[in-house]
C-alpha cells in the first residue's frame, strides 16, 4: 500500500504544480497591463518559482531539506534548459523578479512552458504507474 500512496502523492503534487504553471502562463498571455485582473495567478506563479528555487538550492547545498519529487522536477529542468544547478537558481531568481514586477519576458514564458512540460511528463508517468498498480 505504501507504493500506491507514494505514487498517488506524487501524482497529486504534480497536478497541483501543473495547474499553477498553466494558470500563470494563461494569465501572462491574457494580461494587457501588468497584474491587471490576474494578480492571484501571478502570485501563485511567483510562489511556484520560489518553490523551485528552494528545490534547486537544496540540490546544491546538501544541508537543506529535500523533497524527492521536487528534485526530480529540478533535474528535468536542468536537462530541458541545459543549465547547471547554480545557473538554474539564477535563472529562477530572475524570473521571480520579473513576475513580481509584472513584466514577464519571453525567457520567463519559455521557462514556465518547460516547467509545465517536465511536470506533465512526470505526472503522467506517475498516474500511469498508479493505474497499473491498481489493476
Amino acid at each position: 500500500m505504501t507504493n500506491i500512496w507514494m505514487l498517488s502523492k506524487d501524482s497529486m503534487k504534480g497536478m497541483d504544480l501543473l495547474a499553477v504553471s498553466t494558470d500563470v502562463l494563461y494569465a501572462l498571455e491574457k494580461m494587457e497591463k501588468p497584474k491587471k485582473g490576474f494578480s492571484e495567478e501571478i502570485r501563485r506563479g511567483f510562489n511556484l518559482l520560489d518553490l523551485l528555487t528552494s528545490a534547486a538550492t537544496a540540490q546544491i547545498n546538501k544541508g537543506h531539506q529535500r523533497d524527492l519529487f521536487m528534485l526530480r522536477v529540478i533535474e528535468s529542468l536542468e536537462k530541458a534548459t541545459g543549465l547547471p544547478p547554480s545557473k538554474l537558481v539564477e535563472s529562477l531568481e530572475k524570473r521571480k523578479t520579473e513576475l513580481k514586477e509584472g513584466c514577464a519576458t519571453s525567457e520567463t514564458v519559455d521557462l514556465l512552458e518547460k516547467i509545465s512540460k517536465a511536470v506533465m511528463d512526470m505526472t503522467s508517468r506517475s498516474v500511469e504507474t498508479l493505474s497499473t498498480s491498481l489493476r
